[in-house]
């Protein structure tokens, strides 16, 4: 009873403490007994406690092992599936994907075939195989889990169980791109934890959170977020959408203050501050910073495994390469991953990446082709109704366009040649320099970005012999006497 008094009082409760106090005194209850199946449960609820409160893999793997010592000893098959897919899951969160899967695939299968009779046991385990597969983005095989899931659940006639699960789902239709489908999975499950497990709400109102950023309702988010602050689910998105707000200086706040609190050995939850830090630190400028971040999220896509895992590592990387000038290497990495989000459904996953892919190819004078990805990011946005990222993709498609535009004038015209070897495109640099545009402006104005722009005009000073602080004015004088203005 005391075992049971303690699961009660974490998971409807939220009272760890008291959780803890209820297991101690089951602890000493059997402290001078022999070897009991209640031995075993213990165990099990403490491996289940610790994964759950403390997201300690590596003590939770230490007491399943004792728990599927006892549970096998006195033939307990409800423990012992049960221990299987708390061990899965401790499996997965260490980056031992295969193993772990293979533990939870067993366990679901043993629920579904009718071996585990404790409903309590079967809800769990379930759950934990939905938990995983949304854990390392396996979105095939949490497709197929979710539909016997549910029907199993409804069979039982516990919804509010499945209630656990429902975030999960929302989690698979979101990447799907079935929005709607996740809002109201999301919306039920918020009423259902409402009225029954108050101190789980916090995953549901972080993920509908999650989804009114993507839908572009930023003040809904905002509100939303509030009521989760402290929730370490919570903080990736809390960064997107402070990035989308143009704050990347908060959202690089959240996501180190974030990372801080996870230990290198929890890569699952480690990858999605990752990704988004790798675009914060490169909206900021922070080359080198934005690479030290992708270097991991690879580190952990390659343990992973799973395709969407492959495409966020790709897109990263292709990001950062983009930054450093190097565009032929990141248009293969950006589109690499744009096909591999694409291949596994990520609808907007793939468009986002879509639109860097446009800006890439424009830069290398790839117009046709810029203008076609940054359209068919458009045309998905728009069916998702991401309000926001249909604006951006708009706005990237105008760029190519202009930018075809004046690449087609400058064809036509005479190329002036001097003998400081400079090229059409510093030589453009150079006028608009003279004439007194700042940087930005330049950019601004040849479709470019800033770090480019700063490349050509020390390319521009070397071959003028222009230095130190008189070299813009140096540079001027010389656009004047070639009359370049």
């Amino acid at each position: 009873m005391a075992i049971w008094l303690a699961n009660v009082s974490l998971s409807f409760r939220g009272e760890v403490a008291v959780a803890n106090g209820w297991i101690q005194r089951a602890r000493r209850l059997l402290a001078n007994c022999p070897p009991e199946p209640e031995h075993a449960l213990l165990a099990c609820m403490e491996a289940h406690i610790i994964l759950m409160t403390r997201n300690d893999p590596g003590a939770t793997l230490q007491r399943i092992d004792e728990v599927l010592l006892l549970a096998k000893q006195f033939r307990l098959t409800d423990v012992e599936m049960l221990a299987y897919a708390i061990q899965g899951l401790a499996l997965v969160t260490q980056g031992q994907v295969t193993e772990g899967m293979n533990c939870l695939d067993e366990a679901a299968a043993a629920v579904l075939a009718g071996e585990v009779q404790d409903f309590d046991a079967k809800g769990t385990t379930l759950c934990y195989m939905v938990e995983a597969c949304t854990r390392i983005r396996d979105y095939g095989r949490a497709k197929q889990w979710c539909a016997r899931v549910e029907e199993e659940f409804a069979r039982m006639g516990v919804e509010p169980l499945f209630a656990f699960c429902r975030p999960n789902r929302a989690v698979l239709l979101m990447w799907l791109g079935l929005w709607q489908e996740a809002e109201r999975e999301l919306l039920q499950a918020k009423g259902d934890m409402e009225a029954t497990l108050p101190p789980q709400v916090g995953e549901s109102i972080a993920r509908l959170a999650e989804l009114r950023w993507r839908q572009g309702r930023w003040e809904e988010a905002e509100q939303l977020f509030k009521q989760v602050e402290r929730e370490g689910i919570a903080q990736a998105i809390r960064a997107e959408l402070a990035l989308s707000l143009g704050q990347p200086g908060l959202a690089v706040n959240i996501l180190e203050r974030h990372l801080r609190k996870l230990p290198l050995t929890d890569r699952l939850e480690r990858v999605t501050a990752l990704d988004v830090l790798v675009r914060t630190r490169l909206a900021r400028g922070e080359t080198a910073q934005a690479q030290e971040a992708q270097a991991e999220l690879d580190y952990i896509a390659q343990l992973m495994g799973t395709d969407p895992f492959k495409a966020a590592a790709s897109a990263a990387l292709g990001r950062v390469l983009a930054a450093q000038g190097h565009l032929t290497q990141a248009r293969q990495h950006l589109e690499d991953a744009v096909d591999l989000f694409q291949g596994s459904g990520g609808v907007f996953e793939g468009a986002r990446v879509q639109l860097a892919l446009a800006e890439v190819l424009m830069l290398q004078g790839s117009h046709e082709e810029a203008a076609y990805e940054a359209m068919a990011a458009l045309n998905a946005f728009k069916g998702l109704g991401a309000v926001h990222e249909a604006g951006r993709a708009e706005a990237v498609l105008g760029l190519v366009r202009r930018s075809a535009t004046e690449n087609s004038k400058a064809a036509a015209s005479p190329s002036p040649s001097f003998d400081t070897g400079l090229t059409r495109r510093e030589i453009e640099v150079l006028q608009l320099l003279a004439a007194g545009k700042s940087n930005q402006e330049i950019a601004a104005h040849l479709v470019l970005s800033v770090r480019t722009v700063e490349r050509h005009i020390s390319t521009i000073y070397e071959k003028l012999g222009a230095t130190g602080k008189a070299a813009r004015a140096s540079a001027t004088a010389y656009a004047i006497k070639q009359h370049l203005l």
